[in-house]
């Protein structure tokens, strides 16, 4: 870069010959249908647990005994969380279509295994294996996102991502539901037929996803942009961040860039919203149909409708986000109206407000999402460290779900009421984190704009608040 643009990062990039808009426009018609897609199908192979189980699941493979749906349960994230990290340090050498295809195609051979398998040992090995594969897919997926948009075009792509493919996934629990009536004409059971069609459809899209999908801005590999556009790409995220994309991540440059609390804040903010959404994904059904007394038809179809309430409120939020250019306020009102849809589940009597407490609680802790993913974003510089601070945060998302899955215990059932008030406590010590941490990022800004610090060790760099 020359003096002009080490003088501030906000610049705008002028390029007469390049239509941007159209850029743009190109890259999320490649890039985004096909990530949307592979979270979304990962969300309904490590969540369809909960849908098989009311559908016969649990009386073939007797999980109602001790804690073996607690087990079967949770071991997928095992897996999940130890390969996070490692798995962005192998993205960038491999590449992102090689990457993400290949763990797709293999996590859906293991999600048709599931269906075939007749004891719940069997069923344990092979969701601890599904996490395993999985466990690339999310963190991979969002450092791709990030390096080919500015600071405050992420979130807009990201609620795209997270949203996108909560709305199919509400949708698939209807889907499941059709699935489940396949049993009726075939000597497998219905449950099964769930794990057998959707990891079918999970191999295609991954073999859909090593031929089409898009690489890294810098990537020779990427060849649906012609050296001029890739150039205006490159250039325009340059102004954007002064970063360089092209550094790679080791097992050094790792430690430095683990020092930052503020990456752990980010992380702890993605662990509030995940545990949330986890112990809604994986039990809503079963409060519906034994606690609330709805059919299991209802059950699979209000499920779904929470799901697509759920984006409408989610997207909506993230779009005035990005507006604004604010984070933490925003993750501040999503966790609070979590909490309050959560006291209404747990310690309401209606049935009517309970389910508007379940929607709530959805929605609230499904929007903190994107908006958790962009404020990391927003304030990691170097590509580098953000794709460090993603599997970070995508580790303790899967902790979440961990946590959720011990929480919500079958004693409890089919309330959860202690399960659900643990919950809250950590939403609302999120509350006071994202207070402390705009704050904090206000404070470093000031500083900096009196010329006394240099943030991320860029001149004009400032944190999103």
């Amino acid at each position: 870069m020359d003096s002009k643009e080490n003088s501030s990062v906000a610049a705008e990039p002028i390029c007469e010959q390049v239509d941007e808009k159209r850029i743009l426009r190109k890259i999320d018609f490649r890039l985004l249908p096909i990530v949307v897609g592979l979270h979304a199908i990962s969300l309904v192979d490590r969540t369809n647990i909960s849908v098989a189980r009311i559908s016969g699941m649990d009386e073939d493979l007797k999980l109602e005994i001790g804690q073996r749906a607690l087990i079967v349960t949770s071991t997928f994230f095992i897996g999940y969380i130890l390969f996070n990290i490692p798995s962005n340090l192998v993205i960038r050498n491999l590449g992102a279509a090689r990457f993400l295809g290949t763990i797709t195609v293999l996590w859906g051979v293991v999600t048709i295994g599931i269906g075939v398998v007749n004891t719940w040992v069997a069923a344990a090995v092979l969701r601890s294996l599904l996490g395993i594969f999985e466990a690339g897919n999310t963190p991979g997926s969002i450092f791709l996102v990030s390096a080919w948009y500015r600071r405050y075009e992420v979130q807009k792509r990201l609620a795209v991502y997270f949203l996108g493919s909560l709305f199919f996934q509400g949708f698939s629990n209807i889907f499941a539901y059709g699935l489940v009536q396949i049993g009726d004409r075939t000597s497998y059971k219905g449950w099964r037929w769930i794990y057998i069609i959707e990891g079918a459809i999970t191999a295609v899209l991954g073999i859909i996803a090593y031929f089409y999908l898009i690489d890294f801005p810098d990537s020779r590999r990427t060849k649906f942009l012609s050296e001029e556009e890739k150039a205006f790409v490159n250039k325009r995220l340059s102004w954007d961040r002064g970063a360089n994309e092209t550094h790679k991540v080791t097992w050094q440059s790792m430690k430095h860039d683990l020092k930052d609390w503020k990456v752990w804040a980010c992380a702890w903010i993605y662990f509030s919203a995940t545990i949330g959404t986890y112990a809604l994904g994986f039990f809503l059904p079963t409060i519906l149909k034994k606690g609330l007394g709805f059919s299991l038809a209802a059950s699979f179809v209000l499920s779904g409708v929470r799901d697509t309430f759920a984006v409408f409120v989610s997207f909506t939020l993230s779009w005035w986000s990005d507006r604004v250019k604010k984070r933490g306020p925003f993750v501040c009102v999503q966790a609070l109206i979590s909490i309050l849809g959560l006291a209404l589940l747990a310690y309401t009597k209606p049935p009517a407000a309970r389910l508007v407490g379940a929607f709530l609680g959805s929605a609230g802790s499904n929007s903190i999402i994107p908006s958790a993913l962009a404020w990391q974003a927003n304030n990691c510089r170097e590509g580098r460290k953000r794709s460090v601070s993603s599997a970070l945060q995508v580790m303790f998302g899967a902790t979440g779900g961990l946590v959720a899955s011990y929480i919500l215990r079958q004693k409890d059932a089919p309330d959860y009421v202690p399960g659900l008030t643990t919950i809250m406590t950590v939403q609302g010590l999120t509350v006071i984190l994202s207070i402390f941490l705009s704050l904090w990022c206000q404070r470093l800004n000031k500083l900096a704009n009196e010329g006394k610090v240099v943030l991320e060790a860029l001149e004009g760099f400032r944190y999103t608040m």
